[in-house]
């Protein structure tokens, strides 16, 4: 390696391209900015919301929020059927379902790299029977998985993540597989072969220094979709159940009242699709940075 070479790697200079890269790309900013308040939401909710989340006040139930006639400053989002303080329900609702969603993107992840790069690196009887399942996993429709294994498992985090793991990882599999067969069959791959490379390091030095880049963008944008499926099922009362406050249990609780306390449903669905939008921008404006197959474009 030269001396040119390696200054261009040097922290500093990839400081120097990182930063370049914040100012330029608008998306990346924006969805940093959206993650820091989901992430500061998720870790710390105590200190950003005021109220007990799980204290009942039926004296003060349904006060609209803040900006509305009889509206108060001290439940700046108004309070439920119950009493409770919307805002707080809604802050304490980030960590349950953040959490869930990147522990199942990282199983599935973790489980689709596996079985994909075991697929595409020995291929042979064992990558036909491996991809067979996976074609059976993409065959079953992800809702259908979902409610069928919550419908029969105990309801809370642990069952929740697992199955939400299970229903997405096929999709990463296939994907893998398709990259692994693609790159072990590039002449850098063969060259390494002849100059004496085991397998064990053509598939970590090589095969996945070029597809971890682009699961990881993928990834990303899938905690978003994870989000909507958790908030779903938690809707559904197949996810944590109440008095847990979740997004989900959140928006269930005030569908009932949607005409008369419209703001139970609608607010904390508006928290959904703005945790949604954070990972999405984050992820696309990500990929040009770590993904050198698409700085070009």
């Amino acid at each position: 390696m030269t001396t040119l070479s390696v200054a261009q790697n040097s922290p500093a200079v990839q400081t120097k391209k990182f930063w370049t890269f914040v100012k330029k790309n608008k998306t990346f900013t924006i969805g940093s900015i959206i993650m820091l308040i989901v992430l500061a939401c998720s870790i710390a909710p105590g200190l950003i919301a005021p109220l007990d989340p799980y204290e009942q006040a039926p004296a003060d139930r349904y006060i609209p929020p803040f900006w509305m006639e009889g509206g108060s400053m001290e439940h700046i989002l108004g309070t439920d059927s119950l009493g409770r303080d919307l805002y707080s329900r809604t802050i304490w609702g980030f960590r349950p379902s953040v959490t869930i969603s990147i522990l199942a993107v990282l199983i599935a992840v973790s489980f689709g790299l596996i079985v994909g790069i075991t697929a595409g690196v020995i291929g042979g009887r064992l990558g036909g029977i491996l991809m067979r399942g996976v074609d059976i996993q993409m065959g079953i429709p992800m809702i259908v998985l979902l409610i069928t294994f919550l419908s029969v498992l105990p309801h809370g985090v642990f069952s929740l993540t697992i199955v939400l793991a299970l229903a997405t990882w096929a999709p990463y599999a296939r994907s893998i597989q398709s990259s692994v067969i693609h790159e072990v069959n590039s002449d850098y791959i063969k060259a390494a072969r002849v100059m004496g490379a085991s397998t064990a390091r053509i598939v970590f030095n090589y095969v996945s220094r070029n597809i971890v880049p682009a699961v990881a963008i993928s990834a990303t944008v899938d905690i978003a979709n994870i989000i909507i499926l958790e908030t779903l099922m938690d809707f559904f009362g197949l996810g944590i159940q109440p008095p847990t406050p979740t997004w989900g249990t959140v928006i269930a609780d005030g569908f009932r009242y949607i005409v008369t306390a419209w703001w139970v449903p609608t607010l904390p669905g508006f928290f959904v699709s703005f945790t949604v939008l954070g990972f999405t921008l984050f992820g696309d404006g990500i990929a040009p940075f770590i993904d050198p197959r698409q700085r070009g474009r």
